[in-house]
């Protein structure tokens, strides 16, 4: 909840201006000007009468991209939309697990809106300024919001407002205003922060798209709009308007072999989305004014998030925006402005993030590595007549998750991808994630996120090392041998992993070089269920996979479980299973006394065949007294 309403805040605030400034072609006007339907009978026509509106949208876009366009803008954009608890009805259809999440929503919804049933969040962001392509822009922008009291109300249920004290969040109000100047020579983006009231900047690069002419050149209104689009040409304006019907572009733009799979997927989503469309340009065919809005509509999320009980009901969405070529253009950032600036902390226009006094931002008692001063720079991995990988530094933003930038160099002249294979942090397996393709001859910069709740699931406080395994290779080709394929071990800050306690008797399996060991499971919760968790060491060369079958709770098979973790060689894991609230409810399981299982340890040869080195039976029992004890046998 608090990054959504925080990148939803800063994001309206800083892109709402930009996407006026810079492409203003999808935002839409405040007042759009009254079509004139009659022409005086002395003064000649000003527009061309056979203008078609592929043409004219073209010539529009390209005057877009002209260096000397210049011209003052307004914009309007409204979002009100309502998560709804899915219906009684509907609770028998949904997977495991989904009753506790719709408890969970449900009670959320219940201690914030009392007795309403559903949780109604709406923003609505006015802007205004202007914009010259040599020099930047500027824009004054108010946004106003009902996350307040929603936010109030739900750190109130997790006890997270400290009793007697400030608000944690008093910084967010019903309406925020703010100034905004982008300088295009400097590279910056000036703005005034409305809970600081000082001016900020960060870095903002204008790039220009090279082949943008090309793709206007080759743009076809049917193509997007169908046929059913409605053109207009008055005396001094042409008028565009359409109704997109988005299920049907969006099965357009699937390939033809793959439109029978996308169908029942994208029309689960998208049935019944019109979008309406109007754009008004002028006689000299510059956009003028542009709306967007969408037809109220109940979506079903199911499909996304399986086993949550909630619907979205989209309310209103309408964006507008006006232009005015006439208009006096002063993008000039002031003198004082620049003077007063100090850079903001990640990026933000919020005050969040390491040295802040904001709760939401990572403090040593949430985020102990909050602080941390990696001595990562630029460290060179590979270097050789096909790529260049670098690792540029470490550093963790304002919500306390880990970043690991690179750098990738592509010296060949065909595209290449950059795989993860696998990431230990401090020795201890963790979920990590880089797929990226990068052109010939060219750099990609990439980000390798370590989240927080990451760090907490192998109980670490810091970082000191990182083992990643890296491969490259040809995407177009995958029975080639790889471009690289290595491991890289980075010592980012002195110091040692925290060790991991272990009771040597709950081994489950142990041989010279492997060892399994059950470790206290997490505690039982009535809406996520339980996690357990199995500390799995490999001593060998060679990467070893720890799985457990025939899961069962006080006798009752697991359904739908697959617990299996392969460790590289020399590496340790922390292998987590959870047992869903459903199941233990719907089975009547009030107390866990017992969990058996088999679990075994195996390799791959070349050949694809199986390598096995132990494989054992296991009886888990808790105790009345809260004792745990184990048994183990080798397996038939």
């Amino acid at each position: 909840m608090k990054k959504f309403l925080c990148w939803l805040i800063c994001a309206a605030m800083l892109l709402t201006a930009a996407a006026c400034g810079k492409t203003p072609e999808r935002t839409m006007p405040d007042t759009a000007a009254e079509p004139e339907t009659t022409v005086p009978e002395t003064e000649a026509p000003k527009t061309d009468k056979d203008a078609k509106a592929d043409d004219v949208v073209k010539e529009a876009l390209k005057a877009l991209l002209k260096d000397d366009l210049k011209f003052g803008f307004t914009s309007d954009t409204a979002l009100d939309l309502s998560l709804l608890r899915a219906a009684e009805e509907s609770k028998a259809e949904q997977s495991d697990g989904g009753a506790g999440m719709d408890d969970m929503l449900g009670m959320i919804i219940g201690v914030i809106f009392g007795d309403k049933n559903e949780l109604n969040l709406k923003l609505d962001v006015k802007a205004e300024g202007s914009a010259d392509a040599q020099k930047g822009m500027a824009a004054k922008i108010e946004l106003k919001n009902n996350a307040a009291e929603a936010l109030e109300g739900l750190l109130e249920l997790l006890n997270s407002q400290t009793e007697g004290g400030e608000s944690p969040v008093s910084w967010l109000k019903d309406t925020f205003n703010t100034e905004v100047y982008m300088d295009k020579a400097e590279g910056k983006a000036y703005f005034l922060n409305p809970v600081t009231e000082e001016w900020n900047f960060t870095e903002a690069r204008f790039t220009k798209d090279e082949d943008a002419e090309k793709t206007i050149d080759e743009l076809e209104l049917e193509k997007f709009f169908g046929k059913d689009y409605e053109w207009k040409i008055t005396n001094t304006q042409y008028l565009f308007s359409a109704d997109v019907d988005l299920k049907e572009l969006a099965l357009n733009s699937v390939a033809e072999e793959d439109r029978k799979d996308a169908e029942e997927e994208i029309g689960e989503v998208m049935d019944g989305l019109v979008l309406h469309v109007a754009l008004t340009f002028n006689d000299e065919k510059k956009l003028e004014s542009a709306e967007l809005s969408l037809d109220p509509v109940t979506k079903d999320l199911n499909m996304f998030l399986v086993g949550i009980g909630i619907s979205l009901r989209l309310n209103r969405f309408e964006i507008k925006c006006g232009m005015d070529y006439a208009a006096a253009v002063d993008c000039e950032v002031p003198a004082a402005v620049k003077e007063s600036a100090v850079e903001a902390e990640s990026g933000s226009i919020l005050p969040i993030g390491p040295g802040t006094d904001d709760p939401f931002g990572p403090d040593e008692d949430e985020f102990p590595w909050a602080n941390d001063n990696y001595s990562l720079k630029d460290e060179v991995l590979a270097d050789d007549e096909n790529v260049r990988l670098t690792a540029n530094k470490v550093e963790t933003d304002e919500f306390g998750d880990i970043h690991v930038l690179f750098t990738l160099e592509n010296k060949t002249d065909k595209k290449l991808s950059i795989d993860l294979d696998d990431l230990y942090v401090n020795g201890l397996q963790v979920n990590g994630f880089v797929y990226e393709d990068v052109e010939p001859q060219e750099s990609l910069e990439l980000d390798l996120e370590i989240y927080d709740i990451h760090m907490n699931e192998i109980r670490q406080k810091h970082i000191y090392q990182l083992d990643l395994f890296f491969e490259i290779e040809d995407p177009e080709d995958w029975m080639a041998d790889p471009v690289l394929e290595d491991h890289f071990t980075l010592n980012v800050q002195p110091g040692e992993a925290e060790p991991w306690e272990q009771d040597p008797a709950m081994t489950l399996l142990e041989t010279e070089d492997l060892k399994a060991v059950w470790l206290p499971a997490g505690e039982r919760d009535e809406i996520l269920g339980m996690d357990l968790y199995v500390f799995c060491e490999n001593g060998k060369d060679i990467p070893v996979s720890f799985e457990i079958t025939d899961l069962k709770v006080n006798g009752i098979e697991v359904d739908k479980v697959w617990w299996e973790d392969e460790i590289k060689g020399g590496f340790v894991g922390v292998s987590k299973e959870s047992v869903s609230a459903d199941f233990l409810k719907q089975n009547e399981i009030a107390e866990i006394t017992e969990i058996t299982g088999t679990i075994r340890a195996y390799s791959e040869d070349d050949s694809w065949n199986e390598v096995e080195y132990a494989v054992n039976d296991f009886t888990v029992t808790y105790q009345a007294d809260g004792s745990v004890s184990l048994e183990t046998a080798a397996a038939e």
